[in-house]
């Protein structure tokens, strides 16, 4: 490979500066949205429409320490066995010489685990898999042999008895260096073996600078079984944050299964959205990547495809570029192959790190692993029904409650969140597309007296736990139009966002009334409206200039009891 000068480095560098800013990235440009005049959503408040967290085990945990545990992955091994594998690391983290791969298995479906076993030795990351067609568990991983995770390679180990034992390293040579895999690969038709990474494609020799580097995706296909590979695509997504490079930041990419012949691909990035590519030819050939409705926060996400050829997408619903905000984790569904995502739900919501999952669906049931708080393996068994409620919980989801057309939550003290405007408790609908210009009517009714750090809010325009526009309504006798606006990482300022914006007008509280709330939202303007649904007379009102990027809606509250009816969003022309 050729290396990349100073002047060609500036050259590229020059020209991805040049793609739109980060406030270009809207629900304009990330999908296409549904037709105004034919898009109407309204609110089925019962019990079977409304998720929360599911209960989750620990398959692996370890007191904090000097050693962390995360990566996890999972697979099928022989008779129905579930295997799991994840990287056991040290104080330098990735690119610590003590890091080594852990592996366990549970013979019964998932309710108890077998000590773990170390599947390979120190200097190894990240266990990925791969089913081979005799049931054979095939465990990809990274071989790092440095402290800063220059020399990175793709190695793997076969087991033929669910883990227990593993065969000899053998390399993945895909002609590129600085390889970095994440993700568990496919079995293509005709038994081929496809797997997913990004390679430094920088062309820069001598010692490793990781800032100006060029991470691009790709995959590698081997059609005997490891013994020789081939690499495909380039697939490029602009790093707007600049840090750690200024070029291309297309990483950690998952992909999935699209009918016979297709691939998708889902990829990290640091634009605050998932990114998404497809391959109509088996991996070949790949798209250019776009941005999905989703958010994104510089972490992993991860896709499989069902037997049934629904796909599952596990993310977290963040654009804040911090570890220790890796939270909540959503698990979305596609009934058309990643192209639209009719429902969403919450998987884990703690205020801790919680990251990097991976799936595998065995007989019937969606096996589930992520890392939480860099200290446990986590594990969740779902259906795919668990996962079509119209709205899903995040927070206090115990607290919420739905029936008969009525939405409740029974209020209570706030919960522990060092920002304010994370410490809200919310039922949120993850809309499949929902148009540029609508308007939401909702009817509310405040149960308790709203304390004075205490609201309820109707988020018209929620993109995240750090996104989103709503009509808020708080303890201090005011109501209107709140926007809150946060991407990006501390480290680079002059790169992240920041906003927090009120628009607020007296609005005296009255408990156990019904208030009907009208919302008009065109892109740059708002306006609502507050009537007494019963006296029908207007109680307040405003309008105010105000950009919103959210492509969903929530219902929320802190502290204090409120019901919600009669939800509707239609869109206008």
């Amino acid at each position: 490979m050729n290396p990349i000068t100073r002047r060609e480095f500036l050259e590229r560098a020059s020209a991805l500066a040049a793609l739109p800013a980060q406030g270009a990235i809207t629900a304009k440009t990330a999908i296409k949205p549904a037709a105004a005049a034919n898009f109407t959503f309204k609110a089925d408040f019962t019990a079977a429409n409304l998720s929360r967290k599911p209960a989750a085990s620990t398959i692996f945990a370890q007191e904090r320490g000097t050693r962390t545990n995360e990566n996890p992955a999972i697979i099928e091994g022989k008779d129905g066995v579930i295997v799991a594998a994840w990287s056991n690391k040290g104080v330098h983290h990735d690119n610590d010489m003590s890091n080594v791969i852990m592996a366990s298995h549970s013979a019964d479906g998932g309710k108890t685990w077998t000590e773990p076993v170390e599947a390979v030795p120190t200097s190894t990351i990240n266990p990925t898999f791969i089913r081979a067609a005799n049931g054979d568990v095939v465990l990809l991983f990274n071989l790092n042999r440095s402290t800063a995770q220059d020399d990175a390679s793709i190695a793997f180990r076969r087991s033929s008895d669910n883990g227990q034992t593993w065969s000899e390293t053998r390399q993945v040579d895909i002609g590129a260096p600085v390889a970095i895999i994440v993700q568990s690969g496919l079995v293509l038709g005709g038994g081929e073996w496809l797997i997913s990474f990004q390679y430094d494609a920088s062309g820069q020799t001598g010692q490793f600078d990781r800032t100006i580097c060029d991470f691009v995706a790709a995959v590698a296909i081997s059609a005997d079984e490891g013994k020789t590979w081939r690499r495909y695509g380039h697939i490029e997504v602009p790093n707007l944050l600049h840090s750690p490079n200024v070029l291309n930041w297309a990483v950690e990419p998952a992909v999935y299964h699209i009918g016979k012949n297709g691939v998708g691909m889902i990829l990290r990035t640091r634009n605050g959205r998932l990114y998404h590519s497809e391959s109509a030819d088996r991996g070949r050939t790949w798209s250019k990547a776009w941005p999905m409705i989703f958010s994104n926060d510089d972490s992993k996400p991860a896709a499989f495809t069902l037997a049934n050829g629904h796909v599952v997408m596990i993310w977290n619903d963040s654009e804040t570029i911090e570890f220790a905000r890796r939270f909540p984790l959503m698990a979305s569904l596609s009934s058309t192959a990643g192209k639209t995502w009719a429902s969403t739900r919450t998987i884990e919501d703690d205020p801790v790190s919680i990251d990097y999952p991976a799936l595998y669906e065995i007989g019937g049931s969606i096996k589930l692993v992520y890392a939480y708080d860099h200290q446990q393996i986590r594990y969740v068994d779902l259906k795919e029904d668990d996962l079509k409620a119209q709205w899903t919980c995040i927070n206090q989801g115990e607290l919420w409650s739905a029936a008969d057309g009525l939405l409740q939550f029974a209020g209570g003290p706030t919960f522990e969140r060092d920002l304010d405007y994370l410490k809200w408790s919310k039922a949120c609908s993850f809309l499949p597309a929902r148009p540029p210009a609508f308007s939401l009517a909702a009817d509310i009714r405040i149960d308790q007296q709203i304390p004075s750090t205490g609201a309820a809010g109707v988020f018209f325009a929620y993109q995240d736990e750090g996104n989103w526009v709503g009509w808020i309504w708080n303890g201090k006798g005011r109501a209107g139009a709140q926007q809150e606006s946060h991407w990006g990482s501390l480290n680079q300022p002059a790169y992240t966002r920041n906003i927090s914006r009120t628009f607020f007008e007296a609005c005296p509280q009255q408990t156990g009334r019904w208030f009907r709330l009208s919302v008009m939202a065109r892109p740059g303007r708002i306006s609502w409206q507050l009537h007494d649904r019963d006296a029908r007379t207007k109680v307040a009102a405003s309008e105010n200039q105000l950009d919103f990027q959210g492509n969903f809606i929530a219902l929320g509250a802190r502290e204090v009891g409120v019901s919600f009816s009669n939800v509707t969003l239609r869109g206008i022309s």
